[in-house]
């Protein structure tokens, strides 16, 4: 390809061109370009000669990246959760503690060294045991299910009564809203149309999971008192065997006819209440006694729960978002639904859309983009003003090009990533980073159109000129957030997804940097001419810089030692923790959230009751914070921060209400300040053990936990007592509880040795109090879409006393009625609600929350294990202790940060090693590290910010940064250096050369954090100190790139000259 080469035409620099007539008409092979000799074409030469690869490799990233935006899977936080191997076992009516003996201990002992296991979790509840068994890290879970399946059939040791037992993968689920059904209309239709609605519902090809909540079982319920039963000589067993052998159909073969098979059936199914009624159970004195004549029959529920919406009875549809569909899609189908529903539903009957996700969603994603937005815009204006339009134009293409470049790879099956409030961050935070190599790349292009060449010469000599220094700058910038990919914990799998993104968009802009820009900036001539603006940045860097950075290099040693006391201030004011540090902070939700639960023995009217009162706390908190004054312009008038409140019971003693919130652009508090306003309405709860609000996003756990480990759960439970009393002399903490729930009150039943004279076993009369008070379970019918259970039992009323007991009779071998109290005795104790193993351990967990802004959670914990915890493991040696919650995700997320950052800067030393070909100078350029991590603190300071896990990941980004500018200021020092026998005119030369990019590189980084540094919305709250580390960060670094590297280098060369002399005179 030929191109105009200039006013003088030369095909070369010794053979002016004699037949194109002063230039006009000679074109010159862009391989002839002084700049590029033959066999140095490579890619970047390959790619100005080529405009059609270039585009068409630009519009094909533009392309496939817009298609991937529109079906990339959008939520709010990240996939954090894992799945599970999950094991249920039914032991009806049985105490936690017998749980725990004879299912717990069992399947724990068979899961011993059983490949895969991580961690088990064993749960003994009254009547069911739950062990949640997490797997190792890559090991498939589906061949664990089945392993773990395999041992539970092989154990025999179970009791008979034993029921369901289950194994199975949890399902990784996400909550997407409720749809709330209410009105006036009986039980059995609101079941009945509430099961329509969700299979009407997950037809829908976008909804998969809708689970109903707020319908209680029904049972047919035969009651027999004790008195027909000594009247008539018979017993519940009797009664259950009479109705089998009456009520069932079976198949009694075929007839076979010469026209046609007939099948025969015998017998006749009961299902209607009448139906049973007039089954016939026996004959006395000659006159048959049918089911009516002795027990009443009727249909009832045997569960005691309740669900309420806005204080009013109601039915629940819970919609999920499950694998990998997308959680705005789930939601809009749900709301097409309940639109359309609105409009089929019989009169009286309404259906609402409730504790929603999508709102906080949609609103956080609106907030991310308007900053992505904005700092774009920002940066794109900076560029114009330094650079002429051109080339700022094309330096911003890279910005979508590498964006859409990083979707198009997020969606694809080898990462899987979502767009949500970290991925967008993540964008945000490389914004204006990724366009330093282009202004890197754009200056240089610049700088050759300065000394004579044309414009693909200029474009090819430009790049190649800072490939090398470039290139490795882009990649220590990787090495830097290469650490999120590595961390452990909740927050790791939170930063995996940030440093993916961060890396791919780094790779892309490399791409295009080095291939598509030189392409775009190689049209025409480089006009020398500037705009004011940038005339002014070469003004400063010649009249202002150079004399300072002159006099620095002057006193260099003084300028060092000037950054040395800086240092050593904010280091001391870090170990003395002047600053504060939180591990987590508060992320903002749409939903907050009040857990309850009660004494061992509560009453189901009690648990309402006290679920009525949090109720009332939330109409409490509407009334005292009306929202935002409608003269804001951001909210309706004195419009409420709580939009619907929602409540159920999920055991008899155990109750969850969930408070929805307006958006948080419409309220004048934050998630957190109402969750805590909301527990402060509702006061003390009369037979309450804990009452927890969370009003955070975070899944950390709490912000203080302890665990405490050991055999005796009456010890485990005295000694976090203790524990629990300390916690109460810290300031600032609150919802101190622990997992100990005391069970129900029991009556434990011993046989007389009377009873082995009579033939009566302990197993018999067991069996006899188990069918008297928990019934007999004769049948169960499949109507529509419900198993209902047939019971034979006593009457409720005798059921509700222990005088029952003693009137009870108990058949002998030979027929005769034995009273229960001749036969057994009780005696009375207390049991437990719930008993908790870990790894085969037991143990309790004692936790607590924190208010942030007065007291630091990790210094509370310190304390309390240098302080107390030891004296407590004296009093309690058989127990041991391990920490829990947020102070456990911190230690682990801590231990992988710190590795993380030593693996980053033994990258980052090897990546500047290489192109500079020293190990020395690596070192030099490492130094604005720690002062970038200054500026960082500074920045927390003035922003009024705490120190936390996310300003940490900001240092560890802002290393890679730092280093950058300083790689490229040092690789020109050593081209000045080999321009010039003076070192001092080398430094200062090369200073005055880097300051116009070092200082737009800053700015633009800066500019594109702009929009989060200032960002007042709830939602962003928790991600603007990893803005600040980056951006104060950045800025307080490039006083180091400016002045300590040239220092330092200047130092680094006296240290040397001096170390060569000495060895001269030792060598003379």
């Amino acid at each position: 390809m030929y191109r105009f080469s200039g006013l003088l035409c030369r095909r070369d620099d010794r053979h002016p061109c004699t037949g194109c007539n002063g230039g006009r008409n000679h074109m010159t092979p862009a391989s002839e370009h002084p700049s590029v000799r033959p066999g140095r074409r490579g890619m970047i030469t390959w790619f100005v000669d080529h405009p059609v690869a270039a585009n068409l490799f630009m519009a094909c990233i533009f392309v496939f990246g817009l298609l991937s935006a529109m079906t990339i899977r959008k939520e709010f936080f990240p996939e954090v959760k894992t799945g599970w191997v999950m094991i249920e076992i039914e032991y009806p009516d049985a105490s936690p503690q017998l749980i725990e003996k004879q299912v717990v201990l069992p399947v724990e002992s068979a899961l011993t060294g059983v490949n895969g296991i991580n961690q088990t979790v064993s749960h003994a509840f009254e009547g069911l045991a739950l062990l949640e068994i997490k797997p190792e890290p890559g090991f498939a879970i589906s061949e664990l299910t089945s392993r773990i399946r395999t041992r539970i059939n092989e154990i025999n040791t179970f009791p008979s009564a034993i029921k369901n037992k289950r194994v199975f993968e949890s399902l990784i689920k996400d909550e997407v809203a409720w749809v709330i059904l209410s009105g006036d209309m009986d039980d059995e239709s609101m079941k009945a149309l509430a099961r329509k609605l969700r299979d009407d519902m997950v037809a829908d090809p976008d909804i998969s999971l809708v689970q109903i909540d707020g319908i209680k079982s029904s049972i047919i319920s035969i009651e027999v008192s004790p008195f027909i039963l000594e009247k008539y000589d018979i017993t519940l067993d009797d009664i259950s065997r009479a109705i089998q052998e009456s009520s069932l159909e079976v198949p009694a073969g075929i007839l076979k006819s010469t026209h046609q098979d007939i099948l025969i059936r015998a017998g006749s199914q009961a299902s209607a209440l009448s139906e049973f009624e007039d089954i016939l159970l026996f004959s006395h004195e000659g006159t048959p006694v049918y089911l009516k004549d002795i027990a009443t029959v009727r249909r009832t529920t045997r569960d005691n729960f309740f669900f309420r919406f806005n204080g009013k009875p109601c039915v629940g549809l819970q919609v999920f978002r499950i694998g990998k569909q997308d959680f705005l899609t789930v939601s809009e189908a749900m709301t097409r639904f309940v639109e359309q529903k609105q409009q089929e539903l019989p009169q009286g009957i309404s259906i609402t859309q409730a504790v929603e996700g999508s709102p906080i969603l949609k609103s956080t994603l609106k907030v991310m983009v308007k900053n992505l937005v904005i700092g774009g815009i920002l940066v794109f204006i900076l560029l114009s003003a330094f650079l002429r339009p051109r080339v700022a134009f094309w330096v911003m293409i890279g910005i979508p090009f590498s964006f859409l470049g990083a979707i198009w790879l997020m969606t694809l099956p080898m990462f899987n990533i979502s767009l949500n409030i970290i991925t967008l961050f993540g964008f945000i935070l490389v914004i204006g980073i990724i366009v330093d190599d282009a202004i890197v790349v754009g200056e240089s292009i610049y700088q050759a159109g300065l000394e004579g060449h044309d414009g693909p010469s200029a474009a090819v000599k430009g790049t190649l000129k800072v490939l090398v220094p470039v290139t490795f700058g882009v990649l220590t910038t990787m090495a830097a957030f290469s650490p999120m990919l590595g961390m452990k914990g909740v927050e790791g799998k939170i930063f995996f997804q940030m440093g993916i993104v961060v890396i791919l968009t780094l790779a892309f802009s490399l791409v295009e940097s080095k291939l598509i820009l030189p392409r775009h900036l190689s049209h025409g001539n480089i006009s020398p001419g500037q705009g004011r603006i940038a005339r002014s940045m070469t003004w400063m860097a010649q009249r202002i810089y150079r004399p300072v950075l002159e006099k620095s290099l002057a006193y260099r040693y003084l300028t060092l030692s000037l950054f040395a006391a800086v240092l050593i201030t904010f280091t001391g004011l870090m170990a003395y923790e002047h600053i504060k540090i939180v591990f987590m902070p508060d992320v903002e939700t749409g939903v907050i959230s009040a857990r309850l639960k009660m004494t061992g023995g509560t009453t189901s009217e009690e648990l309402l009751k006290a679920t009525q009162q949090i109720e009332q706390a939330a109409r409490a908190v509407n009334h005292h914070d009306p929202g935002i004054p409608g003269g804001s312009g951001r909210a309706h008038a004195s419009q409420p921060p709580i939009r619907h409140y929602l409540s159920f019971n999920t055991s008899q003693t155990e109750a969850l209400a969930y408070a929805e919130l307006v958006p948080a652009s419409q309220r004048s508090l934050s998630s957190v300040e109402l969750a805590r306003m909301w527990r402060e309405r509702t006061g003390t709860l009369p037979g309450a053990m804990t009452l927890e609000f969370t009003g955070t996003e975070s899944d950390t756990g709490a912000p203080i936990s302890f665990i405490l480990k050991g055999k005796d759960l009456s010890r485990l439970k005295q000694a976090a007592e203790e524990l629990k009393q300390e916690l109460l002399q810290y300031q600032g903490v609150s919802e101190i509880a622990d997992t100990f729930i005391p069970g129900k009150d029991e009556l434990k039943i011993k046989a007389r040795p009377s009873s082995w004279f009579s033939n009566i076993s302990i197993a018999d009369i067991a069996y006899k109090i188990r069918s008297a008070f928990h019934g007999i379970e004769t049948q169960s019918l499949l109507t529509g879409q419900e198993d209902v259970k047939v019971v034979v039992q006593l009457p409720e009323a005798c059921r509700k006393t222990a005088g029952t007991l003693d009137n009870l009779t108990i058949k002998s071998g030979n027929g005769r009625r034995i009273l229960f109290r001749q036969m057994a005795h009780m005696e009375t104790g207390k049991g437990y609600a719930h008993i908790l193993h870990k790894d085969g351990q037991t143990f309790i967990e004692v936790s607590a929350d924190v208010d942030k802004s007065r007291q630091n959670p990790q210094k509370i914990m310190d304390h309390i294990s240098h302080t107390f915890l030891p004296g407590l493991l004296e009093r309690y040696p058989d127990l041991t202790h391990d920490l829990g919650g947020e102070a456990k995700e911190s230690r682990q997320s801590k231990k992988s940060m710190i590795k993380g950052f030593a693996y980053a800067l033994l990258g980052i030393f090897a990546l500047m090693a290489i192109p500079l070909s020293s190990y020395a100078q690596p070192f030099i350029i490492m130094t604005a590290i720690p002062f970038g991590i200054i500026g960082a603190v500074i920045g927390h300071v003035v922003m009024g910010l705490d120190l936390s896990i996310w300003s940490g990941m900001g240092v560890i980004a802002l290393s890679g940064v730092v280093v950058n500018d300083s790689l490229v200021m040092t690789d020109f020092i050593n081209q000045q250096k080999k321009k010039s026998t003076d070192l001092y005119h080398a430094v200062s030369q090369a200073g005055v050369a880097r300051f116009r990019p070092i200082m737009l590189t800053t700015i633009t980084t800066f500019s594109g954090l702009l929009p989060m540094l200032f960002e007042k919305s709830f939602e962003a709250q928790f991600l603007k100190p990893m803005s600040v580390s980056l951006g104060f960060g950045i800025v307080f670094a490039t006083l180091i790139t400016l002045f300590l590297v040239p220092c330092l280098y200047m130092a680094g060369s006296d240290i040397t000259t001096v170390y060569l002399n000495l060895r001269r005179k030792k060598a003379c």
